[in-house]
């Protein structure tokens, strides 16, 4: 049993139970800062999806997509999730858009739990500004209510994807990272 604690909270969780645990969201959602948070609290290993297909391919998303386009981009990613869900004692963030295409989602929920970090359109575009959309292909450079306009439209057709995980969680990181801990505790209890 490991024990995880922050200001407020102590949560025990057995997370021998779950195998591994998908992170789902939009880019922006918090899915790489509350994987590492994950992964700094238990003896799980963190992988991020976009870092694990940049690594094997040995080119950045940009250069895939200018390269090779989005269809072959994809392709690659659905190789990585094949390879990612055969890991264990793992939590995986994904790239924003991995459920989204095939039926990756439907093999993410038969090998993994996951969780859907929900955030409004405003507050993810907001996050995307700060951290810089140049390095997100297809957020094309796009910024304030263009930005916002954006992520509206291309959530709106996500969510649908997205809203399939076990568990759709809302909040700040760390108020994330506290529901995720409490919400693995209760399914494998």
């Amino acid at each position: 049993m490991k024990k995880m604690e922050d200001r407020k909270t102590e949560v025990q969780t057995d997370w021998r139970r779950i195998e591994r645990i998908f992170l789902v969201g939009y880019m922006g959602a918090g899915k790489t800062t509350v994987g590492r948070m994950l992964d700094e609290k238990t003896d799980w290993n963190f992988i991020d999806m976009d870092d694990f297909l940049e690594k094997k391919y040995g080119m950045t998303i940009r250069n895939i997509f200018e390269e090779k386009g989005e269809k072959t981009f994809r392709q690659m990613e659905r190789r990585c999730l094949k390879e990612l869900l055969l890991k264990t004692h793992v939590v995986v963030a994904t790239g924003g858009g991995v459920p989204c295409f095939d039926d990756n989602m439907r093999l993410i929920g038969q090998c993994a739990f996951c969780f859907y970090l929900k955030s409004s359109p405003e507050e993810l575009a907001r996050r995307l500004e700060l951290s810089g959309v140049e390095k997100r292909p297809t957020l094309q450079n796009r910024s304030g209510r263009e930005l916002v306009d954006f992520v509206e439209k291309t959530l709106s057709a996500r969510s649908p994807f997205y809203e399939q995980a076990d568990a759709i969680v809302e909040g700040s990181v760390e108020e994330l990272f506290q529901k995720i801990a409490v919400i693995a505790r209760l399914y494998t209890a």
